[in-house]
């Protein structure tokens, strides 16, 4: 698990088990109330595609227009939109499905009275999304008290709807965006997680293993060994013979390699490889998003080029 300067929470190949224990751990350890959020906000997935409302995908659409899209066409693609937050944010917000607030309160009742348990934690995993609304959704959210809480008696409800707080506040089903049928549908959040949890073994083009015997290594950090590893064993590389060896197509979204890094949470920061006396940044976004993972874009690159590269499911 890896913090970066700005505390923002980035959760790098660890499992929903491994995830709700980190979480289940800053109860018990007494963690600070921010602390703990922290460690909470990284169970929220932020998929490519993301639940999006009808009025918030025009307003995108008619700002952006077809860049906000996923390659694919299914859904938008967030984390562009969220590099360009700002020039809308006064017509559309960004939020937690279940508030951060109220979830943190029901885990911490849960701990005082020694009902919380990492298998609570998990439970709730599924539901834990990103949504994209019209300001003038949001105010409705705020009329009926329900922008930062769920619907009085949710907690206790066994199925723990994620959309009852829309419904409740007069929004209805029939807000949300649809890109597999562009009808209105009630958003299928189980379809939505990105995460995946496959490992890889490594092996340069001679052989030898590039991890500690018996190693595996999930997908952001199989990018970072290959690109690092190739840098290391050629001479006069430039960026962009670099960009053409590994090209923008294969991460879908941004560039795998660069010195100047649009969103540089989004690449490695402790990856020491100097190109053309330039430190070089690796992107370290991969994995599924919008039913593509293009992890296996570059593992067929990385076969290209003599890589030995082995998946192991976990």
């Amino acid at each position: 698990m890896a913090w970066d300067s700005t505390m923002r929470f980035t959760p790098e190949n660890k499992t929903d088990l491994q995830m709700a224990h980190i979480v289940f751990s800053r109860f018990t350890n007494g963690d600070t109330k921010d602390g703990t959020k922290y460690s909470l906000g990284g169970l929220y997935v932020h998929p490519v595609t993301t639940m999006v409302s009808k009025k918030a995908l025009g307003i995108l659409k008619t700002k952006f227009g077809n860049e906000i899209l996923a390659e694919n066409g299914i859904g938008i693609d967030y984390h562009w939109v969220n590099t360009k937050f700002g020039k809308v944010s006064k017509e559309v917000t960004r939020e937690h499905v279940i508030p951060i607030e109220a979830l943190y309160q029901y885990f911490l009742q849960k701990y005082r009275v020694r009902e919380l348990s990492e298998q609570t934690i998990l439970d709730f995993m599924p539901k834990l999304h990103i949504a994209i609304i019209a300001k003038e959704e949001n105010a409705k959210l705020k009329e009926r008290g329900l922008n930062k809480k769920m619907p009085e008696g949710w907690w206790e409800t066994s199925n723990h709807d994620p959309l009852e707080r829309y419904r409740q506040a007069g929004l209805g089903d029939s807000i949300w965006a649809d890109f597999e049928s562009s009808q209105t549908a009630t958003p299928q959040l189980e379809i939505l997680s990105n995460r995946d949890y496959v490992e890889f073994t490594l092996k340069d083009p001679e052989g030898n293993d590039l991890l500690a015997e018996n190693g595996t290594i999930g997908k952001s950090r199989l990018v970072e060994a290959v690109i690092k590893h190739y840098c290391e064993t050629h001479d006069n590389l430039t960026l962009a013979g670099l960009q053409m060896t590994f090209p923008k197509e294969l991460q879908r979204h941004m560039d795998v390699v660069t010195f100047n890094p649009r969103d540089p949470n989004r690449y490695f920061k402790r990856t020491v490889v100097w190109v053309e006396d330039k430190p070089l940044y690796i992107c370290n976004q991969w994995g599924r998003g919008g039913g593509i993972d293009n992890t296996e874009n570059f593992i067929t690159k990385a076969r290209e080029l003599g890589y030995q590269i082995e998946r192991i499911e976990r």
